[in-house]
């Protein structure tokens, strides 16, 4: 995987997750803040735990290829 690529996958996780962060949203505006699913919460915690392995991820190859270029 290329830098493009990593980087095009953390935007895709990134709006996947506030897709699902807006209809948390929609419940608490709705007052059901306290009715929300059990399996929404885990969505939200899964989806971010992927966009958090995608940035770093990121970093990574953004460091290798910054060692690349200096070598």
């Amino acid at each position: 995987m290329d830098l493009d690529d990593a980087d095009s996958d953390v935007r895709e996780a990134e709006s996947d997750l506030r897709e699902i962060e807006k209809e948390k949203e929609i419940l608490e505006k709705w007052g059901f803040g306290s009715e929300i699913p059990s399996e929404l919460w885990g969505e939200i915690t899964s989806r971010t735990a992927f966009v958090m392995k995608k940035e770093t991820e990121v970093k990574r190859l953004e460091e290798e290829l910054e060692n690349y270029e200096t070598a």
